[in-house]
């Protein structure tokens, strides 16, 4: 039986936000929820480092504007977990860099939606923006604290791809992550903006064809289907016996394929703790299988029926159930349930037909 151990575990610290982005999947606002406090976020790490090492994302709302981030930072670094910030940039001053280095951390990510100010800024719904974003890059790249560059695709700035990710090349990126959207939150309003499944698989093969020539890595979020691709732009073929633990690719490294980026990873190695400490199986899929202020972390992560069905893969229905690349993709759950209402059902932004299908 397949183990699973969570290595990805989101943080939302808070909903609290200076800005108003249009496609903010926790439609973050400027007032305080009845978030955790910093001794409830204290043992919920110690009791997930009692049975799993993960890389802990900080995020938001803006993780910066929490007065004991740094603290809590230091508090992971302990345990022995991998502590990672994301921030919009707005806020990440030298001193804040700096403290952030001291607390242990591993990577910042920093959001740029745009080649510009005219794109980032309409996207972020906040004039000047751009700019401060850039100037966080700056300032990480001085104080040699490894960055990437996040990037939430949609009609908007799909155009200005090559362009940003030279830009995140530019300022010294270690790595260049585009998010595909999920129309949740204030994104669920972006009707006539997110992509259709043409458009994604167009953007999906240029990536691919794109990165493996670039130095910076390249990785797509709520993009599981950029998996396929990248088998079949190397292999030109089916997926027959295809094993996700077993065949390689070219141009994208086994560790990068087979680690936290393989398929729709909620559930399976990923999960999401709201600032109000309810448990999901990622921010986007707000299907709720818990409560850390008032359960074992351990007991949820290995019981929780949502979890389960989600690791079941013979539970998956529509195109996805029948598909060759299951195993490989799984198609994104928070966009089936965001289209369906059911996170079991097929991938809605695929243009994919299985063999199966075909026949």
């Amino acid at each position: 039986m397949q183990k699973f151990i969570p290595r990805l575990i989101v943080l939302e610290l808070t909903r609290r936000c200076i800005l108003n982005c249009l496609h903010c999947r926790a439609s973050s606002h400027t007032k305080q929820d009845a978030e955790l406090k910093t001794q409830e976020w204290l043992k919920f790490l110690e009791e997930i480092a009692s049975f799993c090492q993960p890389s802990i994302i900080f995020s938001g709302g803006e993780a910066l504007l929490r007065d004991d981030i740094f603290e809590i930072i230091s508090f992971a670094k302990g345990l022995g977990l991998t502590p990672v910030i994301a921030t919009c940039g707005v806020t990440l001053t030298q001193g804040k860099a700096r403290q952030l280095k001291r607390a242990g951390i591993k990577r910042v990510s920093v959001s740029i939606d745009g080649k510009n100010a005219t794109t980032h800024d309409s996207i972020r719904n906040e004039k000047g923006v751009f700019v401060k974003a850039l100037t966080a890059m700056r300032i990480l790249k001085s104080e040699n604290i490894e960055f990437q560059v996040n990037t939430t695709l949609m009609r908007d700035n799909v155009s200005q791809l090559e362009e940003i990710l030279q830009l995140a090349q530019n300022y010294g990126a270690k790595s260049f992550h585009p998010f595909f959207l999920v129309p949740v939150g204030r994104g669920g309003l972006l009707k006539g903006r997110q992509l259709s499944a043409e458009e994604y698989e167009a953007a999906l093969t240029w990536l691919f064809k794109k990165t493996a020539q670039e130095t910076i890595s390249c990785r797509p979020t709520c993009a599981p289907h950029y998996f396929r691709i990248a088998h079949q732009e190397n292999f030109n073929s089916t997926a027959d016996g295809l094993d996700a633990k077993t065949f390689p690719l070219k141009g994208i490294g086994r560790s990068t394929l087979l680690g936290n980026t393989a398929g729709c990873l909620c559930g399976r190695s990923f999960c999401f703790i709201s600032s109000t400490g309810k448990v999901y199986p990622c921010g986007f899929l707000e299907v709720e299988c818990g409560d850390a202020r008032t359960e074992n972390f351990r007991k949820l992560w290995q019981e929780s029926g949502v979890f389960n069905r989600l690791r079941d893969l013979t539970q998956y229905k529509g195109k996805c159930g029948e598909c060759e690349y299951l195993r490989v993709c799984g198609g994104c759950r928070a966009r089936a349930y965001a289209a369906w209402g059911d996170y079991l059902k097929e991938e809605p932004d695929c243009v994919y037909q299985p063999l199966s299908v075909k026949s």
